[in-house]
């Protein structure tokens, strides 16, 4: 299959049309001036990479559901397993994407594809996608646990343990993503690329200190894999994240795991968006460091009396609360009301000693009170979860409250 002309940008390496060759990224080579115990260093935390047995690389996206090439689901056989975290699991099914097929020896045009396992992973943190556009000139972290060595070295058979080099983004097409392999003093500090091994590995992009999925291994091209001047190509996930959250589809979760998922990220987070209603109905929106939530979803936050979210909340007790988490990315947005307590034995049950330094005589003073938000519904995204947004309506998971007896 020849690779289809890409589009000049700035500052892009724009590469002839040539023949790709499937890859065997996954395994990983680097620069001959760095030693194994570098690729080893640089794979610590990355748990949420997989291997299809036995010899396929994939990444664990939801609790049920890897990401891979097509053309390594392809060869999956009937009984066919995948090991994460130390485990092996069963597989159920695979999807390929719909362009997902070629003639037998060629990558096909989208060589991507999902794994269905036959129970959830446990004890792992799926991958979030990189849903972004801006992957040029970016340095990627390519992860496998196949063969692996050095430029210059040779390569080694696999040991079943995980290693990562880093390649920066050379060109970004419709598509695909090309990564060259530099000698150095060029290239990134730990460059490299993929070696023979295994497919369908990944290629994360940080953003904001997080690891993403960027790319899926493909294919390489311009060289010989594993040697300077070799150019590998990776599908690019974020042209297709829809799709793939189209495909693992709204959670089969239960109300109570979805509400241990929300409290979980909303403990993380710590600090929530308050929003209340101020003058004309304008939202006013400020951080608070909140307390909770508690067992039926009430959340507490101390303020003063002075505040105006106060005295907005006297006019109008609706409120939304929000928290995130950017290293989900997640989120759990709470509708509801809120009211003022200023009972002493309620304030001094629900004192933090974070805000000390915040009121004068602590929880006993009176520029301390107390806000009791109690929800009605709640919202929830989270890909690590397996709680995703709805593919065509946007809507995220959902739980409504019971109606509270007035006090």
């Amino acid at each position: 299959m020849s690779r289809p002309r890409l589009p000049v940008r700035p500052g892009a390496l724009v590469f002839a049309l040539v023949t790709l060759v499937p890859a065997s990224s996954g395994a990983v080579v680097i620069r001959h001036d760095r030693d194994d115990a570098a690729m080893l260093r640089l794979a610590r935390g990355l748990d949420a990479v997989c291997r299809v047995l036995p010899d396929g690389g994939a990444t664990l996206v939801a609790p049920s559901w890897l990401v891979t090439a097509a053309h390594v689901a392809a060869s999956i056989p009937v009984g066919g397993r995948v090991e994460c975290g130390g485990h092996s699991i069963p597989v159920k099914r695979t999807v390929l994407h719909p362009e997902g097929t070629a003639p037998r020896g060629t990558p096909p045009e989208v060589d991507l594809a999902l794994i269905e396992l036959a129970e959830p992973v446990a004890g792992i943190e799926p991958a979030a996608l990189y849903r972004g556009q801006q992957e040029l000139g970016k340095t990627l972290v390519l992860a496998g646990y196949g063969d692996f060595g050095n430029a210059r070295g040779g390569v080694r058979h696999g040991d079943g343990r995980l290693r990562a080099v880093t390649n920066v983004v050379d060109d970004a097409g419709p598509r695909r993503l090309f990564t060259k392999f530099d000698p150095p003093p060029g290239g990134s500090e730990f460059e490299g690329v993929g070696g023979p091994g295994d497919s369908g590995g990944p290629a994360f992009l940080r953003e904001d200190g997080h690891l993403l999925l960027a790319g899926v291994s493909s294919a390489s091209m311009e060289g010989k894999p594993g040697r300077y001047g070799v150019t590998d190509v990776y599908v690019r996930v974020s042209m297709f994240a829809a799709w793939i959250l189209g495909e693992i589809g709204p959670p089969a979760t239960g109300r109570e795991a979805i509400l241990k998922a929300a409290r979980e990220i909303a403990l993380k987070a710590r600090y929530a968006t308050f929003i209340t209603l101020g003058e004309g109905g304008q939202p006013q929106a400020r951080i608070v460091d909140a307390l909770g939530p508690d067992d039926d979803f009430t959340v507490w936050a101390g303020t003063n009396p002075a505040t105006r979210k106060f005295a907005e909340i006297a006019k109008d007790p609706r409120v939304t609360l929000q928290f995130f988490d950017p290293a989900g990315p997640a989120y759990v947005t709470l509708i509801g009301s809120a009211t003022v307590v200023t009972d002493v034995e309620v304030k001094a049950t629900h004192w933090k000693d974070a805000w000390a330094s915040f009121y004068k005589d602590h929880q006993r003073g009176a520029d301390f009170v107390l806000l009791k938000f109690v929800p009605r519904r709640l919202e929830v995204v989270s890909q690590a979860h397996g709680l995703v947004n709805d593919p065509k309506t946007w809507r995220p998971v959902s739980v409504e409250f019971p109606a509270k007896p007035a006090p």
